[in-house]
């Protein structure tokens, strides 16, 4: 490995190889040579970084003794830039902050450097490096965001009305630095991120599911007593309409033999009339037959017997003749009591139609 140092005036003023750089850096900064720039070339390492600090771009291929004698030099307030070139090329950006931390602005500027590296190598180097930086720094610019207020200026009693927000607003302003992480790492924040938004809408869901499968339990259980209670309707509609059905028939024989009885009674009647004239005549007969003065007693005896004997069988059968004139009038009256019943069964039977109309209806909404 060497080392090539070249001043302003193009000389080269030392060439070291590894083991004396420590030496060299002592002398370097004993002669206070600033505006020197330095090139070190590793043509036996493999192992790059690229440096950058918050004022200068730093670019410099180090191994571990350079990188050590490039520290000593930093921290002395030299502050030179460093370039290299080498074969293999290979840079690893080291954050902003990072470097500021490690090496510090000294406040002084160096002067124009005038170099003279080889240009089939070096400038090809230097153009690839500073590409990096500056894409880098782009992109570490666009991560930065700052969060602004607007306010609103319309009249003056609205700005004297926002002064105390104003100022409480400007003590919130925040500015979102750049993220020390690559985008590798980027995209893991950005994975967690996602997985815990997922886990969040995971236990929404099943909450969600939960709450849907206890309604539907509800609902179903809803169906079933709706089903249960329009079966129980459809039941006592048929039972009624039955009995209705029965109440009319009977009504319709009442009708019937009550009309037989009717017809029945008709004769009766006649016969009880002449029964009552008979027993009245018998009536007579007998006070006439005891009015008058018989000799023959045995005679009056046999015709009162006689007399009597009709006159029981006339009140015998006036007595069944109103019996069944009696039974006739309760047929009749049977037969308005089933035509009530049946109406008062046609009217509960409608209303059970209804109730079942209206749960039909309801149970879609199940």
């Amino acid at each position: 490995m060497g080392l090539y140092v070249q001043g302003h005036n193009g000389q080269s003023l030392i060439g070291i190889k590894k083991k004396k750089v420590a030496r060299w850096s002592y002398y370097f900064h004993n002669h206070k040579m600033y505006g020197i720039h330095i090139y070190i070339l590793f043509a036996m390492t493999q192992k790059y970084y690229v440096l950058y600090s918050n004022k200068m771009s730093i670019c410099g291929a180090l191994s571990m003794y350079g990188e050590r004698t490039f520290n000593y030099l930093y921290a002395c307030g030299d502050g030179p830039a460093v370039t290299a070139s080498a074969r293999r090329p290979y840079s690893v950006p080291l954050l902003k902050s990072m470097l500021h931390s490690l090496y510090p602005s000294s406040g002084t500027e160096t002067g124009k450097v005038y170099t003279s590296p080889p240009a089939f190598s070096l400038a090809r180097m230097m153009a690839g490096f500073r590409a990096r930086s500056q894409m880098i720094l782009s992109y570490i610019e666009d991560q930065d965001e700052v969060l602004h207020c607007h306010l609103s200026d319309q009249s003056d009693e609205e700005k004297e009305n926002t002064d105390s927000q104003k100022h409480s607003i400007n003590q919130r302003w925040t500015r979102k630095q750049a993220s020390p992480c690559f985008p590798f790492e980027q995209s893991d924040m950005k994975c967690q991120v996602d997985k815990s938004s997922l886990c969040e809408e995971i236990d929404c869901l099943q909450k969600s599911h939960v709450f849907n499968m206890q309604k539907l339990k509800n609902s179903e259980l809803r169906l079933t007593e709706a089903k249960q209670k329009m079966r129980e309707l459809a039941l006592h509609i048929k039972m009624k309409e039955e009995l209705i059905k029965e109440l009319v028939r009977t009504g319709k024989d009442a009708e019937c033999v009550s009309r037989q009885y009717s017809l029945k009674i008709t004769k009766p009647e006649q016969e009880s009339e002449q029964a009552k004239m008979e027993l009245a005549e018998t009536e007579k007969q007998l006070q006439e037959l005891e009015n008058k003065e018989l000799r023959e007693l045995p005679e009056k005896a046999k015709l009162q017997k006689e007399f009597r004997k009709k006159m029981d069988a006339a009140k015998l059968k006036v007595q069944a003749l109103q019996k069944k004139k009696q039974d006739t009038k309760n047929l009749a009256s049977l037969s308005n009591q089933s035509d009530k019943r049946a109406i008062e069964l046609e009217q509960n039977v409608a209303q059970m139609k209804h109730q079942q109309t209206l749960l039909e209806k309801r149970l879609p909404t199940f």
